[in-house]
């Protein structure tokens, strides 16, 4: 509901450093965040406290997709698109970083500093760094999320769309 609904984790996906990694999620968003904030955060995982994470981010005033990764963000252009189902997935191979949604290749950019902590928590709904002083909750729904341990190629991305799309279109969002 964008004020203090989230999901935590006891513990991390197991990724690490630049550890290759796809993370896919389908999101609802509802608004935009406050400009108050610095973003509000869908899905991440990491250690806050060393600076390590990786989080995925609707930002507040450009209504633009963000990746936070400790550090070494990247800005892809990605416009959120407001009441819609969309399906998200960001796959990093060691070096890359690729976006694409609905199973479409949106941007790309190189990322080879990012380091993600070995310890941490996966979140969905807010922030690794303490929600209520920094970015706040996401409002709008989330399902599907998915973290795998390696770069995913364009036909599987293809295909976890495909198998969830009508799902998401015969989803009546009151």
């Amino acid at each position: 509901d964008g004020v203090d609904d989230y999901v935590q984790t006891a513990a991390g996906p197991g990724i690490t450093g630049a550890q290759a990694r796809t993370v896919s999620f389908w999101s609802y968003t509802r608004t935009l965040p406050a400009a108050s904030l610095n973003g509000t955060v869908v899905v991440g995982f990491g250690n806050a406290a060393q600076y390590n994470y990786y989080q995925m981010v609707v930002l507040p005033g450009t209504g633009n997709w963000n990746l936070w990764g400790s550090g070494y963000d990247f800005y892809p252009g990605i416009s959120v698109v407001l009441n819609t189902w969309e399906f998200h997935t960001l796959t990093f191979d060691g070096t890359n970083m690729i976006w694409y949604r609905n199973g479409v290749k949106v941007g790309s950019g190189n990322m080879s500093l990012l380091n993600t902590g070995n310890v941490g928590y996966i979140r969905i709904g807010t922030a690794i760094i303490n929600p209520h002083f920094y970015n706040g909750y996401y409002d709008g729904l989330i399902d599907e999320v998915r973290i795998y341990g390696q770069a995913l190629s364009v036909g599987q991305i293809q295909q976890h769309y495909a198998e969830v799309l009508k799902k998401h279109q015969n989803f009546a969002i009151k």
